[in-house]
């Protein structure tokens, strides 16, 4: 800090370092998104549409199940993750199927298998 007081630089406040922030980000997810756009087909628009529309039972809808977070990495949970099972989203995305080497739910196989 002495350093930059002493050769006269100013610190931009809290304020506008955040609201560069926020800018920044829209920036970066805006151009990220508009890139899925344009790889995405017809199907995959609908089914991106259907995550939204789809209500469960507890009033959300399957998009709310996309954004969960991970659950804590414990051993129980990583041997769940080992055996096949259905995708939250699996009523609205049925070309979704679990790669045989790593268990993630994907359109097509990953790098691994």
């Amino acid at each position: 800090m002495e350093k930059v007081v002493g050769a006269g630089l100013e610190i931009p406040g809290f304020s506008m370092l955040d609201r560069a922030a926020v800018w920044i980000r829209a920036e970066v997810n805006g151009s990220l998104f508009a890139r899925l756009h344009e790889r995405m087909d017809a199907g995959g628009s609908q089914r991106m549409a259907a995550l939204l529309d789809n209500r469960l039972s507890d009033g959300t809808t399957e998009h709310n199940c996309l954004k969960k977070p991970a659950k804590s990495p414990t051993w129980s949970h990583f041997r769940q993750q080992k055996e096949p099972r259905t995708p939250p989203f699996a009523r609205s995305a049925a070309s979704f199927t679990p790669c045989n080497s790593c268990g993630i739910w994907r359109t097509r196989r990953c790098a691994g298998g």
